[in-house]
């Protein structure tokens, strides 16, 4: 795998995501982070940190995939707003084809912006949402009421940029450049 090709940001969001994750885990069972306990760990820091930093980007990618795979196929919807039920229109995505997307983008550096910020907002609601599902399994209901109240907060987010990439494709594919 070439690290040049990955994104920067790409980057720091997987392991922002990671290092939120892992510091709710702490939280919630600080049993399981037992790194010091393993006399090999103890002795070489290097290898110490490589290790965390590796295991925290990995668990910040298995969250953005997971945001993409799960998450996003139960919120997004293809369909105009009209075309759906009332439930739809106000729980689901509004979502356009890539390949409209994709022209619209090479109009507008905004709409990169947007995605970006759609992802962060789409992962980071991922790993508030697996938090409350680990907090209810763990029994800890003010921690699994936190996050399931950041959860929707940031549904909103992600609802609100994936409604403004839509806005945008609409626009270009009506405004051609």
């Amino acid at each position: 795998m070439n690290v040049d090709n990955i994104p920067f940001y790409n980057i720091l969001n997987m392991v922002f995501i990671g290092i939120l994750f892992a510091v709710g885990l702490f939280i919630l069972t600080p049993e399981i982070f037992v790194l010091k306990s393993i006399p090999f760990f103890e002795s070489n820091e290097f290898l110490k940190t490589a290790v965390v930093v590796v295991v925290i980007y990995y668990v910040g990618f298995f969250i953005d995939r997971t945001g993409s795979l799960l998450i996003e196929k139960i919120l997004k919807n293809k369909n105009q707003p009209s075309k759906r039920n009332f439930v739809s229109q106000k729980i689901q995505m509004n979502w356009r084809n890539y390949d409209e997307y994709q022209r619209a983008e090479k109009s507008s550096e905004n709409i990169k912006i947007l995605a970006r910020e759609y992802t962060f907002s789409r992962n980071s609601m991922t790993l508030f949402l697996i938090l409350t599902i680990i907090a209810i399994f763990v029994g800890n209901w003010v921690f699994c009421s936190f996050t399931w109240f950041a959860t929707i907060f940031l549904y909103f987010s992600t609802k609100k940029h994936a409604d403004k990439i839509s806005q945008r494709v609409d626009y270009y594919k009506k405004n051609p450049k």
